[in-house]
C-alpha cells in the first residue's frame, strides 16, 4: 500500500483574532481543510494518507522523522506559503521522494514555482486527483493536471480528518466549506478567476453532517468557508434556519463565523437569522472609507448601502461582531487616507480590523490595466525579503510616492492590533497620524451571550 503525506505549510497565526485565544494548546486558526478533501478523495483500500499541520505538528527539516517512508509527499497553500511550500518540496525531493502542489497559490502562480514541484494541479480537484492516482498505479502519471469545469460541490466529499482528529482540539475553530465563487467583480481580487462569479453551493444537510462531525471531536466554534456567504441569500438564510434548529437541540450552542458582503446591513431578515443562529463574528471586506476608492476598484456593493460606518454600527446593533479588512494604497487615495481610515474606525466601533496595501494579483482586472500602464512591479527577486504580506506591494501609486506609502504605513501599522490590546471583546479607541504614533485607550466590555442576542431579535420582531 502506498503511503501519502499531505503538509499545510507554517504560516504566521494573525487570524487567531477569531477567538483571542493564544494558549499553548491552540496552535492554529483552521485545521486544513483542503488536505482533508483530498484524503477523502484517496481510496483508503489502496493508499494511506496522513496529515501534516507544519504550525500543529512542528516545522519540517532534512533532519525531521515524519514516521513513515513516503511515496508521495502534497502540499497546498496560498500565494503566501508557496515559497515555504517550495522549502519542504525541497527536502522531501532530496530524500527521492515525489513530491505534488496544488490549491489557490499555484493555481495563479503556476510559472514562477514550475521547477520546484514534480506534480501541479490546477484549480479545483475533485476530478484531477482521482485522475492522478489511477495514472500513478499505471506508472504514467503527467507533470501537471489542470481542472477547466468547476465542479458542481456534490462532489465534494466529507473531509477525512482520522489521521489528525487527536488534534482537532489544537485549533481554534472547526471549518466547513459551504460555497466556492463570488457573484462580486472587485478590481483587486482573483477569487472569481479561481472559483468562478456563480456560487456553488455544497447540499445542506452535508453541511450540517460537516458540523456535527467537527462538533464530535470538541470544537465548539465553525467558520463557515465561503468566499461571499450573502452571495446567494435564499442558500443562505435556509441554511441559516438550519442551523438555528441545529443549536436548539444542543445543550451548548455552537458559535459560528465567515465572510460577508456589507450588504447584509440592508437586510434585517438575514441579520435576525445570523444572530439566531449564533454567528457572533463575521469578515467583512470594508476596504475603503472613500467612496472614490471603492467605485474605482469595482467594490459597488459597499457604497449602495450609503454611510459605511452607518452600516456597520447597524450589523453590530444586532450582537455581530466585524472583523474589517481595510486596503490603502488604490489610485483615488492620497495621504489623507490613513487618517480618514481611522477616523472611520473610531466612528464605526468595529471589533477587530487588519490594514494592507493595495496588490495586484496576476491575471485580476487590476493587474491588467496596471501592467498596460506599465505600473506593477516584479518582486521576485525579492522574494523572502519582503516582510509580512501586508507590509509591501507590487504596483506603483499613482497620488502617493512609494516612499510616502510605505512610511505612512509603517508608522500606521506600528499600533497594537485591537483585540491584543486587552481581553477579547475589548473596544479600542485610538487616532492616528503622520505626525505621532497611535496611542491606545481600551475600554472592556463583555461579549453579547448567546441568549441575549435571541432576546433582541424577539424584541424587534414584536416592539
Amino acid at each position: 500500500m502506498k503511503k501519502i503525506l499531505l503538509v499545510s505549510p507554517q504560516s504566521e497565526n494573525e487570524a487567531l483574532w477569531v477567538t483571542g485565544d493564544e494558549s499553548a494548546e491552540v496552535r492554529n486558526n483552521f485545521p486544513p481543510l483542503g488536505l482533508a478533501t483530498i484524503a477523502a478523495l484517496t481510496p483508503p483500500d489502496r493508499y494511506e494518507v496522513q496529515l501534516w499541520d507544519e504550525n500543529v505538528h512542528g516545522l519540517i527539516d532534512e533532519n525531521t522523522d515524519v514516521g513513515a517512508d513516503y511515496d508521495l509527499v502534497g502540499l497546498t497553500g496560498f500565494n503566501i506559503h508557496l515559497r515555504r511550500c517550495a522549502e519542504v518540496a525541497g527536502v522531501f525531493r532530496a530524500r527521492g521522494i515525489l513530491t505534488a502542489i496544488g490549491g489557490p497559490g499555484i493555481s495563479s502562480s503556476t510559472l514562477a514555482f514550475r521547477d520546484k514541484f514534480d506534480i501541479l494541479f490546477i484549480n479545483e480537484a475533485e476530478f484531477t486527483w482521482p485522475q492522478f492516482l489511477d495514472d500513478w498505479d499505471a506508472g504514467h502519471h503527467k507533470a501537471e493536471y489542470r481542472q477547466i469545469d468547476k465542479p458542481d460541490l456534490t462532489h465534494s466529499p466529507p473531509p477525512r480528518w482520522t489521521s489528525i482528529e487527536k488534534d482537532l482540539c489544537r485549533y481554534s475553530m472547526g471549518t466547513v466549506q459551504t460555497t466556492r465563487g463570488c457573484p462580486f467583480d472587485c478590481e483587486f481580487c482573483d477569487v472569481i478567476y479561481l472559483f468562478g462569479r456563480r456560487p456553488r453551493h455544497k447540499p445542506i444537510e452535508r453541511v450540517l453532517d460537516e458540523i456535527r462531525t467537527l462538533a464530535g471531536y470538541g470544537l465548539t466554534t465553525m467558520f463557515l468557508s465561503d468566499d461571499e456567504f450573502s452571495g446567494d441569500r435564499r442558500y443562505s438564510k435556509a441554511l441559516c434556519r438550519e442551523l438555528i434548529r441545529l443549536n436548539a437541540a444542543r445543550e451548548q450552542p455552537l458559535t459560528f463565523t465567515t465572510q460577508i458582503s456589507l450588504s447584509i446591513s440592508r437586510d434585517k431578515e438575514f441579520l435576525e437569522l445570523l444572530a439566531d443562529a449564533n454567528f457572533d463574528l463575521v469578515f467583512i471586506g470594508v476596504e475603503s472609507v472613500s467612496q472614490e476608492s471603492l467605485i474605482g476598484a469595482g467594490k459597488v456593493q459597499n457604497v449602495k448601502g450609503g454611510d459605511i460606518a452607518a452600516q456597520i454600527r447597524e450589523i453590530l446593533s444586532y450582537g455581530i461582531g466585524i472583523r474589517a479588512g481595510l486596503i490603502v494604497g488604490f489610485d483615488e487615495d492620497e495621504l489623507a487616507i490613513f487618517d480618514r481610515q481611522f477616523d472611520f474606525v473610531q466612528e464605526s466601533h468595529l471589533t477587530s480590523f487588519g490594514i494592507n496595501m493595495l496588490k495586484a494579483p496576476l491575471g485580476t482586472r487590476l493587474w491588467q490595466r496596471l501592467m498596460r500602464e506599465r505600473r506593477v512591479i516584479d518582486l521576485s527577486p525579492n522574494r523572502g525579503l519582503l516582510g509580512h504580506p501586508r507590509s509591501y506591494t507590487n504596483i506603483i501609486p499613482k497620488r502617493l510616492g512609494r516612499v510616502e506609502l510605505m512610511e505612512a504605513f509603517e508608522t500606521c501599522s506600528s499600533a497594537p492590533i485591537p483585540g491584543k490590546a486587552s481581553q477579547p471583546g475589548s473596544r479600542v479607541s485610538f487616532r492616528w497620524s503622520p505626525a505621532r504614533r497611535p496611542t491606545i485607550r481600551p475600554t472592556t466590555s463583555p461579549p453579547t451571550p448567546w441568549w441575549r442576542k435571541r432576546q433582541a431579535t424577539i424584541r424587534r420582531r414584536n416592539p
